[in-house]
């Protein structure tokens, strides 16, 4: 396993902050059950620095990955989220709605089939497309400041069901 920089155009708080790194690992399967922030836009950090891996690229496959996504959100994402803010352990949720609130970008950016290149660009570019829920950017700006609190979870809750239908459609 390699480390390398976290590129600067994937600087963004909550995420990452300069000068972090993340791992290479030939290994790391698309939404592996992680909350290190070496996962968090794996597969779109590898396409930025054209590191190529054994792993196909998930956006070339938008309707597989979006269901993956949704498959493990509604699994184990929410669950584990619930349980986490039923015991009022904040701490322990950050991480998840880290990655969490990450998938859910990739997703909203895959749906194009491309990967991220520039986060704060390119999350600020989905509000204009026609799958994005109504206030996308006020309401993932709260996720992102208040990232450990059960009202953020909520907000990231209702953005994933509401991004479900307009997903379904938009790839039909």
């Amino acid at each position: 396993m390699t480390t390398v920089t976290v590129p600067q155009v994937f600087i963004m708080r909550p995420f990452y902050e300069i000068n972090d790194k993340i791992m290479i690992d030939d290994t790391c399967e698309f939404l592996k059950d992680n909350h290190d922030s070496s996962y968090w836009f794996y597969e779109d950090i590898l396409a930025y620095l054209q590191i190529e891996t054994s792993a196909t690229s998930p956006w070339l496959y938008p309707a597989t990955s979006i269901q993956e996504f949704l498959d493990k959100w509604n699994n184990k994402g929410e669950v584990d989220l619930i349980k986490c803010f039923e015991k009022r352990d904040r701490a322990a949720a950050k991480p998840l709605m880290q990655q969490y609130t990450a998938s859910y970008l990739q997703m909203m950016h895959w749906v194009k089939q491309k990967p991220l290149t520039h986060l704060v660009d390119d999350y600020k570019a989905l509000t204009h497309e026609l799958y994005a829920p109504v206030n996308l950017s006020e309401r993932l700006s709260f996720v992102f400041n208040s990232i450990d609190h059960y009202h953020a979870f909520t907000t990231l809750r209702q953005l994933i069901e509401e991004s479900e239908k307009k997903w379904a459609v938009y790839l039909s």
